[in-house]
C-alpha cells in the first residue's frame, strides 16, 4: 500500500508562508498523529520552511526524481508516519510545473491529495506584482506586469487543477473564503491535518506605491529593503494598484474560465471591487528613486553590511532559479525576471 502524501501547492499569495510556519511549528504534534512534515533544509532554499527542493526536482525531471521520492518514503518510514505533509507554492506555477514523467512517478510513489487556495485573478495579479517588486524579480509597472499575466496561463486556474487531478485527488478553495474562516483552519478542514490556529500573517506586503518605487530600483540595479523604504518614506497605505479599467479587463477576460472553475471545482470568488481611480497607480520615476537614495545616504543607511549580505543572498537565489529553469534573465535588465 502506498503512503499518503498531502501536498499543499499554494498558489502564490494565499498565505502560504503562514501555513508553512504553522506546519513547521506543529511538527511534533503532527508526528504523534502519524503525519510527517519532512525536513526542508535542502537546496535551493534550505533556510525556508517549504519544500522548494520538491518543485525544483520535479520540474527538472530526469534521474533525480525517483531517488528523491524514495528518500521521502524512507524518511516517513523512519519517523513511523503513514502520511507525508508537504508544502511548496511553486508547484502551482505553470512556468515551473513538474514534467509529465515526474507526475507519473509521483502518482506511482504516493496516494496524493493536493490542496490549493486560489485568489481572484485581479487580486492575485496585484499581490504577485507587489511580491516580485519586493523580491527584485520584476522591474515592470503593474500595467505591463498584468498584461504579461493575461498573455500567459497564470490566471487560468482550472488548467492547473486538471493537471494535478491526473495525479490524485484535488481539493480547491477560494482564498477569500479561506481568509474569512482563517487560512490555517480552512486548510485543516480541507486536508484533515490537525494544525493549531496561527493568527499572524508571516509575509506582510508593502504598500503599492512603495512597490512601484522598488520596480524602478530593480531597473536601476539597486538593492532595497521594503521595511527600510517604509522607515524613510513613511507608511504606505495604498492597497490597490490596478485601477478600475484594468481590473475590469482582467475580470472580463477570466469570467468564462471562472464559470467553468465553479462548475468543475466548486470555487467561487466574491463580486466586490475596490473603490479606486480608473487608471493604475502612476509609476515611480528614477528621479523619485534618486531622492529616496539620497535620503538613505544622508541617514547613513546606504551600503551597510546587511544590505550587501542581502544582495548576495538574492543573487544566489536568482542563480538557483535560473539553474533550475525556474526563471530566465529579463531581456530588459539581464538579471531580473
Amino acid at each position: 500500500m502506498k503512503p499518503r502524501l498531502i501536498l499543499h501547492i499554494g498558489t502564490h499569495k494565499t498565505a502560504s508562508t503562514t501555513l508553512q510556519a504553522a506546519m513547521t511549528d506543529a511538527r511534533d504534534s503532527l508526528r504523534a498523529c502519524g503525519i510527517l512534515y519532512p525536513r526542508t533544509d535542502r537546496a535551493p532554499m534550505a533556510k525556508q520552511r517549504k519544500h522548494a527542493f520538491l518543485s525544483s526536482v520535479l520540474h527538472q525531471g530526469g534521474e533525480a526524481v525517483a531517488p528523491l521520492l524514495q528518500s521521502l518514503r524512507e524518511e516517513a518510514e523512519q519517523a513511523g508516519a503513514q502520511t507525508l505533509l508537504m508544502s511548496e507554492e511553486g508547484l502551482s506555477d505553470p512556468e515551473i510545473c513538474p514534467r509529465p514523467e515526474a507526475f507519473v512517478a509521483l502518482a506511482g510513489a504516493f496516494d496524493v491529495t493536493t490542496v490549493c487556495f486560489l485568489r481572484r485573478q485581479d487580486g492575485f495579479a496585484e499581490s504577485l506584482w507587489n511580491q516580485r517588486c519586493k523580491n527584485a524579480r520584476t522591474d515592470r509597472h503593474i500595467d505591463a506586469f498584468a498584461a504579461e499575466l493575461l498573455r500567459g496561463s497564470h490566471l487560468h486556474y482550472g488548467t492547473m487543477l486538471e493537471t494535478w487531478g491526473r495525479v490524485g485527488r484535488v481539493v480547491a478553495c477560494s482564498f477569500e473564503a479561506a481568509r474569512q474562516e482563517g487560512v490555517v483552519e480552512a486548510f485543516s478542514r480541507l486536508s484533515g491535518v490537525p494544525l493549531p490556529p496561527s493568527p499572524k500573517d508571516r509575509n506582510v506586503s508593502p504598500g503599492m506605491r512603495h512597490a512601484a518605487l522598488m520596480a524602478v530600483l530593480n531597473r536601476m540595479g539597486v538593492d532595497h529593503d521594503h521595511r527600510q523604504i517604509g522607515r524613510i518614506l513613511g507608511h504606505d497605505l495604498t492597497r490597490h494598484a490596478l485601477g478600475a479599467r484594468l481590473r475590469g479587463d482582467i475580470l472580463a477576460a477570466v469570467a468564462e474560465h471562472n464559470a467553468r472553475l465553479a462548475a468543475a471545482w466548486g470555487v467561487t470568488f466574491p463580486d466586490d471591487v475596490p473603490d479606486e481611480s480608473a487608471d493604475p497607480i502612476p509609476p515611480a520615476t528614477e528621479a523619485e528613486a534618486q531622492r529616496y537614495l539620497a535620503r538613505l545616504a544622508r541617514r547613513g543607511l546606504a551600503d551597510r553590511p546587511h544590505q550587501k549580505r542581502r544582495a548576495a543572498q538574492r543573487a544566489e537565489r536568482r542563480k538557483h532559479r535560473v539553474a533550475a529553469g525556474r526563471i530566465e534573465p529579463s531581456p530588459s535588465t539581464g538579471n531580473l525576471a
